[in-house]
Order: structure tokens, then sequence, then C-alpha cells
């Protein structure tokens, strides 16, 4: 965001629930972001939400449409921005949006059916950037942790990762595997900001670098 907002980027930044949870805007607000929206705006805008949700706030959907609508009237205003979206809909045990239209089999997990409704919009979301923004917006999709209850289920990897997906134009990543610190000089790169491959704690995903120099640290 810091960086961002010196370059003359709009941030802005989109959850449901409230804005002092975990001090998140007061965090953001000091470090760049111009645009900061919660539950106090959603509920403004919709009066109480009738489904249920983690933190009381609105669902994905309605998080995704927002998003789209702030796209398009940066787009029109040709300003640069980074737009922020945190999902809440998959957090443990699985909210499910009344308006989902997927039809599950009966006694399908409830965080299943949370992924499934999610993961459809958010394919809903990145056609929407492919069909209008193809050749100038990227989009970073980033889980922020594993399941904790995998023994809930009857198939448990050995080893498992978060899983994260960078779609970007004329973009090549040149290895697999990335942490967290990774994204900060990753998403800077993708911008073309120019460095020598590492920012803070972390490598460029999208520049060549000494792998096992890497693996030797990133275990």
């Amino acid at each position: 965001g810091d960086l961002l907002k010196l370059s003359n980027y709009h941030n802005v930044f989109i959850n449901a629930v409230d804005l002092n949870f975990q001090a998140m805007g007061a965090f953001l607000g000091q470090h760049g972001y111009d645009e900061l929206i919660g539950k106090k705006y959603f509920d403004n805008l919709y009066g109480s939400n009738k489904s249920e949700t983690w933190g009381g706030g609105v669902n994905d959907s309605k998080l995704f449409e927002l998003a789209k609508k702030k796209i398009i009237k940066l787009k029109k205003e040709k300003k640069r921005f980074n737009v922020t979206l945190l999902t809440t809909d998959t957090h443990d045990p699985g909210y499910i949006d009344d308006n989902c239209n997927i039809n599950f089999e009966e006694g399908t997990n409830k965080l299943i059916r949370a992924i499934s409704c999610t993961s459809h919009e958010l394919n809903k979301f990145v056609k929407f950037i492919y069909d209008n923004y193809p050749n100038d917006t990227s989009i970073v999709i980033m889980g922020d942790h594993l399941y904790n209850h995998m023994e809930r289920y009857t198939i448990v990897e050995s080893k498992r990762f978060i899983y994260n997906k960078i779609i970007s134009k004329n973009i090549n990543l040149y290895r697999k595997n990335i942490n967290h610190f990774d994204f900060f000089p990753t998403i800077l790169n993708i911008l073309n900001f120019n460095f020598n491959g590492k920012l803070g704690l972390g490598y460029t995903a999208v520049k060549k670098i000494n792998l096992d120099f890497y693996n030797a640290y990133s275990k």
C-alpha cells in the first residue's frame, strides 16, 4: 500500500467484517489505503444480512459485486489502482450464501458448499476482468492459511500448500512454489517496479533466482 500510494495508485480495501477487527482499518489507513470498506458500509447499503456469515457481514458475492463497480469506476477515471478483497464465507465451518444457486447432494459438508459458492463467484469475477480488461489488469488470488481440521475428511494429503494463483498477461513464473513473503516483490514486479529480485524477506517469482539458495531457506 505505501509504495503504490507513492506511485499514484488508488488503494481500496473491501471486506465484510468490522474494520476494527484486528485493527485492520487502522493499519491499512496508515499504509496508503484511500478507501476502507467493511461491515458498516454494507449495513447501510443492505440493512441486516439474512444469510449466516462470519462476523455478521455480507456474503462474498456482495464483495465481488462491489469490487466490479469500483474497478469500472476507476477504469473510467483512468486511475491506476489496487483493489484488495478479503473473502470470509470459506472460514471454518463454512457459510453458505442464500443466493448461491449450486445444487448440492444431500449431506454435503458446509465448508465444501461454501468453497463451491465462493469459487463460483470468484470465477465470475476473473471472467469479468478477462472479458473487459485483459491487457492491463493483474489478478492475485491468495489463501491466508491451511485448513486446520483435515481429520474431518477421508482424504488427507501428506503435504499441503496454501492455494495461490497469479493471472497477468505476459508474466512467467520461474518456480511453482512461493511463500507469503514472496508476494510482496512478486506483485511489485508484475506492476513493473524494478529491483534486484529481493524485497524484505521475499524473493520475486517472476525473475530467475538461485533456487538452491531459496530452497535452503524456505523449508
